[in-house]
């Protein structure tokens, strides 16, 4: 025998058929019957080796990913894939986008939180979205954004009451006074049930500043006519007014003074 060489028997003659008489793995017997070598393949152990390295930094990967997912959200972490799901199919209500900013500002997310304060009134169209991004970007130092934002909120038709007071006050920091007044005019005719005493107090402050003394004594009287408590605020202001309007009344050449300031006793 040969070695290296290998022989079959024929199924059906039983002659033994050597390896030359195979060509591609293929042997013809002399009585017809054909035969199909078997050949067995070892397997490669360097392919299997990438194989295994790929998938075990995959997974590698994957856990760091995680681990980097939840150091950033923290217990927030299984809900965040759902609300980014959300997003992503627009089907997040504005609600959800408010519980989001919040839970980013939670985290000093402050980015995400104006998106998400954004995307109230860009996804949703409600103004309250662009009051909120004016609120946080003032809180975070960025006056001049949260004004640009607030001139957006005023120009939609924006109005409540603690916004336009905001809007008045930065307004004023940029020395746009006029525009200012209306701000606080508007705060003041929006604040329902709250007392606007800070819009009250830096309107009467700018009135003064122009010389409309009788129009600042006529705020103030109207203010404390609002309510009970009222009474308790702006007094000091008042006492002022009272003062002036009364020495500017007895001055000679001076005419009747205008009627809500008629009647005030002086200061003694």
């Amino acid at each position: 025998m040969v070695p290296g060489q290998m022989f079959s028997l024929c199924a059906q003659c039983g002659v033994s058929l050597s390896n030359d008489r195979y060509q591609d793995g293929v042997a013809h017997c002399d009585c017809g019957w054909v035969n199909v070598q078997q050949t067995t393949t070892k397997p490669n152990y360097f392919e299997l080796e990438k194989k295994t390295i790929k998938l075990l930094l995959s997974a590698a990967v994957a856990l760091v990913g995680i681990f980097a997912h939840f150091a950033t959200w923290g217990s927030y972490g299984f809900e965040i894939p759902i609300v980014t799901l959300q997003k992503m199919t627009g089907t997040l209500s504005a609600k959800g986008y408010e519980e989001l900013a919040k839970v980013c500002i939670s985290i000093g997310k402050y980015s995400c939180a104006k998106e998400s304060y954004y995307s109230i009134y860009s996804s949703k169209g409600r103004l309250t979205g662009l009051a909120q991004l004016a609120s946080l970007e003032y809180r975070l130092g960025e006056s001049l954004n949260a004004l640009k934002t607030l001139d957006v909120y005023v120009k939609a038709g924006g109005n409540a009451s603690e916004a336009t007071l905001l809007h008045g006050r930065l307004l004023e920091q940029h020395n746009r006074v006029g525009e200012a007044v209306k701000s606080y005019e508007v705060s003041i005719a929006n604040s329902g049930q709250f007392l606007p005493v800070t819009a009250t107090s830096n309107l009467v402050r700018i009135l003064m500043q122009r010389g409309q003394y009788n129009k600042a004594y006529d705020l103030i009287s109207t203010f404390h006519d609002s309510a009970e408590n009222a009474i308790g605020y702006l007094n000091t202001e008042k006492t002022q007014l009272e003062n002036h309007l009364h020495k500017q009344a007895n001055r000679p050449g001076k005419g009747r003074r205008p009627a809500r300031a008629q009647g005030v006793k002086p200061m003694v």
